[in-house]
């Protein structure tokens, strides 16, 4: 007579690739815990840019009529400029100051080189730069002190 007292019979099922069941589960549930993990990383990020960004708007809401006072000044002063120089181009002050005094002055050419301001100068979307050479020849030193005057 032979005795089978302890003996246990393990079925373990593999599927065609070679993985049970239980490691499909265990990947399963820690892909969804990964998922989760990223959409919280997710949020705590959202929020923290939500905060910067409020904080910049109470920043620029705080110096808000500051800029504005500053911006209508300056508005103010390229108007007065524009104004103040709208039928007065630099030829025809200096063609007139060289006529008023009797000396004879160089021809200056109708539309004189422009010079490009710097981009971080508040006037260069506004105004230009001309660079002008005048030249007045057989002047004396009492006609140019004159002429400066």
């Amino acid at each position: 007579m032979t005795e089978y007292n302890n003996f246990t019979i393990i079925i373990v099922h593999k599927n065609k690739y070679g993985t049970t069941p239980k490691s499909v589960r265990t990947i399963a549930i820690l892909t969804f815990i990964l998922i989760i993990f990223f959409y919280f990383l997710g949020i705590h990020n959202l929020q923290n840019e939500i905060n910067q960004a409020t904080e910049n708007m109470r920043e620029l809401s705080n110096i808000k009529p500051s800029y504005v006072s500053v911006n209508q000044q300056f508005e103010r002063l390229v108007e007065d400029l524009r104004r103040n120089n709208q039928y007065n181009s630099i030829v025809s002050v200096l063609d007139q100051r060289t006529k008023e005094i009797g000396v004879e002055s160089s021809t200056m050419p109708l539309k004189p080189p422009l010079i490009e301001l710097q981009n971080n100068d508040p006037l260069f979307a506004k105004f230009q730069k001309v660079k002008i050479e005048y030249k007045i020849s057989n002047i004396s030193l009492t006609k140019i002190i004159e002429y400066i005057n």
